[in-house]
């Protein structure tokens, strides 16, 4: 390998050569430290014969090769110390130094001045693994010539992706140049995690670019991009991209006038016209507005019902009566949701998948009416369909109108009847444990113990961390304590090590970013909650099961723990409980956004953040603060205490209501007080509720466990005992 001296430099007495060398155009050095004595160390490393150097010192190629092998044997690995020691040590070596200036970094108040920028400097001109960022700390606190930052920025597309945010951010705070500045925060755009984050950048850099006299077309197409209802010129093609946009920021006034104008322009296909009205409908939904969501529903129907002669027209229907009956279902207004769908029954052309929708529905509102035998009989219609139907979409509606089977003998205390029927399910690709877990309790309450407990071994083992495999604890046994710990990580000669050893998790999760085939444990490490749990969810089953074993903090981390504690001002909602509720409304995505427009790592809606930010005198401006972690848990947490409250402190009540509403879940208690919680919750007639409560329920088991010190006992009062 070539390498090109470009200066020696020696500095007496101590005896430091310096010797810069170019390897592959990266300039890199290296250096040999000798005193009087008989040895030299090169690079803290080989010791070599002091006064083979001195005279040979001609031989530099021998020196330079020496040199070399030392850089590359030892590559600067984080320090087996942990990083809160670093402090304490008296004569640090040099990975222990780096460490120490990265924590000094990380630490400093930017309004002093930064007063190790020579050594800092130095840093960044070695091979250190995290150079690229150190050096945009030293264009940030070190104020360098503009010269040196005009040359970074001209070089920006060279250095690592998982560094360009830190650079463009410096570059950005320290360039007199508009040209640098314009480039810096068009590369930033990508590292942004909203869409106003994103917007705000490219105002600025049109602002810079207008008072500047630069070219601003680039921009202003990059800002139509982004943010489309900044679209200059709104046709029929674009609108309706346009309008999701209004939509998306909750204009919605705006939204809903383009997305009428597409639906009444002569142009617009059948299918872009119920498209645009499908959004304006939704739009009032996210305003909770019922009133005139339930009236555009209605308006729709009616449109569709003179399109009926066309297949598209006919399908959009169907499936907006059905829509539309379960409206009126949700609301009591049960002959109005029979009478709706009674409709699609004399169609001809009604395909099986929506008969057997049909037959499904008008069973659960005859349930609802108390009108048990006819409810049967739709729920056999709907099974007996969907079980000699080969279309997917029927597997699950198979499923469902043979619980409710099941479920409606096993009420009715016929407990012969609902065995026969729960034998009937079969295991598609994702079995579904409810069967299990009440086929053993059923066993059970015909005295064949045995089997109950052959049962509830299987689904202990099969579902050991799922609602139904917990629950079954409840029979016999305690639930175990859980290993809380992860993967001790092994550092390496590598970017995210030394980003997880300093604790610098934005860096470490941009870099992982552009690594996907790290290990959770690094993941976790770097508090990139939302992202892990993804990845571990694409594993195979296999591999998904070998790592339960280890442990469950891939799919149930302890995910910010501090801020759940700090920023948690209710009294009776503990902070398990808000992990529970947060790893199911977003997993731990401080950036999640709901299609019902609901935000942050709790999913609080605009609404309720103004009311609660009023009541706790929380700073709110915008539906974007809702972002902001300890704010969203804030007052989240209020919200929560208040419905804990209002539900005298039970845990079913709670969950629900916080995903439903509190009138829906009155009025299902009120129908159903014979019925214990966990029987009230498979009553639930909101499928997304039921599947709610017994996910949140899962994962407070889950949670309980990580941080209870002995195991505990569910018993039939687990779920109103007040605090949890």
């Amino acid at each position: 390998m070539l390498l090109e001296v470009v200066s020696i430099k020696i500095n007496a007495p101590v005896r430091k050569i310096r010797l810069f060398y170019n390897q592959s155009n990266v300039f890199s050095t290296a250096y040999a430290i000798f005193s009087l004595s008989s040895e030299c160390i090169f690079n803290d490393l080989i010791l070599i014969p002091c006064s083979s150097i001195l005279k040979e010192m001609k031989n530099l190629t021998i020196i330079l090769m020496i040199l070399f092998m030392a850089s590359c044997s030892r590559q600067g690995i984080p320090p087996k110390n942990p990083l809160s020691e670093l402090t304490k040590l008296s004569n640090p070596n040099d990975d222990q130094r780096n460490a120490l200036l990265i924590l000094k970094l990380k630490e400093h108040d930017q309004s002093r001045n930064f007063k190790s920028c020579p050594e800092l400097r130095e840093l960044t001109s070695d091979k250190h693994p995290l150079a690229p960022w150190l050096l945009s700390k030293y264009i940030l606190l070190c104020n360098p010539e503009d010269t040196f930052i005009s040359n970074i920025s001209q070089r920006l597309e060279t250095f690592p992706s998982w560094s360009l945010a830190d650079l463009s951010e410096s570059i950005i705070s320290k360039s007199k140049i508009p040209d640098e500045i314009i480039k810096a925060k068009l590369t930033l755009l990508d590292y942004q995690k909203t869409q106003k984050a994103k917007i705000d950048l490219l105002q600025d850099a049109i602002k810079i670019a207008k008072k500047n006299k630069l070219p601003q077309e680039e921009l202003y197409k990059k800002l139509e991009d982004v943010s489309p209802q900044y679209t200059r010129e709104v046709t029929l093609e674009n609108m309706y991209d346009v309008a999701r946009d209004f939509e998306r920021n909750r204009n919605f006034k705006h939204a809903r006038e383009l997305y009428r104008k597409i639906v009444r322009h002569k142009d617009t296909s059948l299918e872009d016209q119920v498209k645009a009205w499908e959004r304006v409908r939704m739009s009032y939904k996210l305003q909770r507005d019922k009133e005139t969501y339930l009236k555009q529903t209605q308006r729709l129907v009616k449109f569709l019902s003179f399109k009926k002669d066309n297949a598209f027209g006919l399908d959009k229907y169907v499936e907006y009566s059905i829509t539309l009956a379960r409206i009126y279902w949700t609301n009591d207004q049960f002959p109005k949701a029979k009478a709706r769908l009674s409709r699609l029954l004399k169609l001809k052309e009604l395909a099986n998948k929506h008969l057997a929708q049909v037959y499904f529905y008008l069973g659960g509102i005859s349930e609802d009416e108390d009108k048990l035998e006819t409810a049967i009989n739709f729920y056999k219609k709907a099974y007996t369909l969907a079980n000699d139907s080969n279309e997917k979409e029927l597997a699950s509606l198979k499923d469902d109108s043979l619980w409710n089977i099941s479920w409606y003998y096993y009420k009715e205390k016929e407990y012969n009847l609902s065995l026969e029927w729960l034998s009937k399910y079969t295991e598609e690709d994702s079995p579904d444990y409810k069967f299990y877990f009440w086929k053993a309790a059923i066993l059970k309450k015909v005295n064949r113990e045995d089997d109950s407990q052959d049962v509830i071994r299987f689904l202990r083992k099969a579902d050991p961390y799922g609602y139904y495999g917990q629950l079954s604890y409840i029979y016999s046994n305690e639930l175990s304590t859980l290993p809380n710990s992860v993967e001790k990580i092994k550092y390496g000669n590598d970017p995210l090590s030394w980003a997880l050893y300093c604790n610098l998790d934005e860096l470490a999760q941009n870099i992982l970013d552009n690594d996907p085939n790290t290990s959770l444990s690094k993941y976790y490490q770097a508090s990139y909650y939302d992202k892990m749990i993804f990845k571990y969810f694409s594993l195979s089953k296999e591999k998904k099961e070998d790592l339960l074993r280890e442990t469950p903090l891939y799919s149930f981390p302890l995910a910010f723990s501090d801020e759940f504690i700090n920023a948690n001002r209710s009294e009776h909602v503990s902070a398990p409980l808000l992990m529970s509720i947060a790893r199911q409304e977003s997993a731990f995505n401080p950036f999640a956004r709901s299609p019902a427009d609901a935000f942050g790592l709790l999913q609080l809606i605009p609404a309720q953040g103004e009311r609660l930010s009023k009541k706790a005198n929380i700073a709110f401006k915008d539906f974007n603060d809702l972002y902001d972690i300890e704010k969203n848990i804030s007052l989240s947490s209020i919200l929560l205490e208040e419905l804990m409250k209002r539900q005298n402190f039970n845990f079913i009540n709670f969950v629900a209501s916080y995903n439903a509403g509190e009138n829906p879940v009155h009025r299902w208690r009120s129908r159903n007080k014979s019925l214990t919680d966990i029987e009230f919750i498979e009553q639930i007639p909101y499928s997304e509720t039921r599947n709610y409560v017994k996910l949140v329920t899962r994962n407070y088991l889950v949670y309980k466990r990580l941080l209870s010190k002995e195991p505990f006992s569910i018993t039939d009062r687990f779920f109103s005992q007040g605090k949890y």
